[in-house]
């Protein structure tokens, strides 16, 4: 059960992580498109 929620964890942290990148890369996109 433990297990199960630190993986829950790390899973969330994760996208959380990619989410900012994806949230930068969109801010490029749109720099680059104004």
């Amino acid at each position: 059960s433990n297990i199960f929620k630190r993986d829950i964890f790390q899973a969330s942290q994760l996208t959380e992580e990619e989410a900012q990148k994806g949230f930068s890369f969109l801010q490029k996109k749109a720099q680059v498109a104004a």
